[in-house]
């Protein structure tokens, strides 16, 4: 504590404070934002043998059965497969790499990680005091971890709008600049369409024609793109619907 200022006359007792930094630890977090499940945990420091060892636990004791696992992870040079040949012997290093499909969100891009979702939830409500000792810490992490589970707190998170060439073949809603943008050109070229075929033909009721045949169809693949799209979100709601009743039921 700093020396408080004592009480004068027209002024009130004045006192500042100190704390004392017990040291720092890392907070690992594994999310399944589907599954509604996360297991968090603290320590010490953020070497290759401490990503390993959350790994091998991952591996080993959450998915003992999947063939197959994709981790989402940030681009820091500890998150790497070998960090496990140096935290195990190669035989074990190399069935556990085998397992796993690591994706690296960009660089300056760690957002993109759900796994970060979860970590603000943790700071706003459970960590907003200080803790002295790490042992207390894991407690905090356990109950919380804990709780969160078993009120399945899923995690629907989504751009609001993808791009056409994503790997994933998804084509996405147009946006209203997309949609005036469209209508635009649409008009432009329907307009130059109409006095091309004015100028070559001579007549003007086969240039309203032709022109209106042009923008019609472009309206209506306009509008089966929007309904073709809205079938596919429609279907991708009822699987994810689906996959968190079968996990309930196991």
């Amino acid at each position: 504590m700093v020396e408080p200022i004592a009480m004068k006359p027209g002024s009130c007792k004045k006192t500042d404070y100190e704390y004392e930094r017990k040291g720092t630890c890392s907070i690992f977090m594994f999310c399944e934002p589907l599954g509604e499940w996360r297991h968090v945990y603290a320590y010490d420091h953020r070497t290759k043998i401490d990503w390993a060892n959350g790994v091998e636990e991952l591996l080993t004791v959450h998915y003992p059965d999947a063939k197959k696992v994709k981790l989402v992870m940030d681009n820091l040079n500890t998150y790497t497969i070998s960090s496990l040949y140096e935290a195990f012997e190669p035989e074990k290093a190399r069935s556990l790499a085998r397992r796993l499909e690591i994706h690296y969100t960009p660089i300056h891009g760690s957002w993109l990680n759900i796994a970060e979702i979860e970590l603000s939830a943790l700071s706003k409500q459970s960590l907003r005091n200080r803790v002295d000792n790490i042992d207390s810490l894991n407690d905090i992490l356990s109950i919380w971890e804990r709780d969160r589970n078993h009120a399945q707190k899923g995690v629907d998170w989504q751009f609001k709008r993808l791009t056409r060439g994503s790997s994933s073949g998804i084509f996405t809603l147009p946006s209203s600049f997309d949609f005036y943008h469209l209508l635009v050109c649409t008009l432009y070229y329907s307009l130059i369409l109409m006095f091309f075929c004015f100028y070559r033909f001579e007549c003007l009721f086969f240039s309203f024609v032709l022109c209106f045949c042009y923008v019609m169809s472009l309206f209506f693949w306009l509008f089966m793109h929007f309904f073709s799209n809205l079938i596919f979100f429609e279907l991708c709601k009822r699987n994810r619907k689906k996959r968190i009743e079968n996990r309930k039921k196991d």
